[in-house]
């Protein structure tokens, strides 16, 4: 019983830290809303701009500019969750205090996403069967 009550006990108290500090920093809000449009945005400009060999100047721009917005965003978050507080200096600072980190887990996913394509491509047609997610019937010839 008495982990019961001291999981309800820091949870009540993690709520209400959690209210007063989004009623005093409730832009975190739209801002995640802005970053979403503007990283939408940047996609729709930066494709259309480099296509065929430049394709691969437009994944590292855009591999950057996304990590960017999340590394400000991660960055405002952790201000607002030690300092309670959220400042336009932090919003300038944010944009490269966890660039690094991000783009390394960008590279990484990249790197498993390439090996899992090779491994999709090492089983065939039946890799597309096990990955398509309709309910539809196949008709396989043999």
């Amino acid at each position: 019983m008495d982990i019961i009550k001291d999981f309800l006990m820091i949870n009540n108290q993690t709520f209400k830290k959690t209210i007063s500090s989004l009623k005093s920093n409730w832009m975190i809000i739209f801002t995640g809303i802005v970053y979403i449009i503007l990283n939408t945005a940047i996609f729709t400009v930066v494709l259309s701009i480099f296509r065929g060999v430049l394709s691969i100047f437009a994944g590292i721009i855009l591999a950057i500019v996304s990590a960017g917005l999340i590394s400000n965003y991660l960055y405002l978050l952790y201000n607002i969750i030690n300092y309670n507080r959220m400042t336009f200096q932090d919003f300038k600072d944010g944009f490269k205090y966890f660039l690094r980190k991000v783009y390394t887990i960008f590279f990484f996913a990249w790197i498993g996403n390439y090996l899992l394509s090779l491994i999709q491509g090492m089983l065939g047609f039946n890799a597309y069967i096990l990955n398509n997610n309709n309910n539809g019937i196949y008709i396989v010839s043999t």
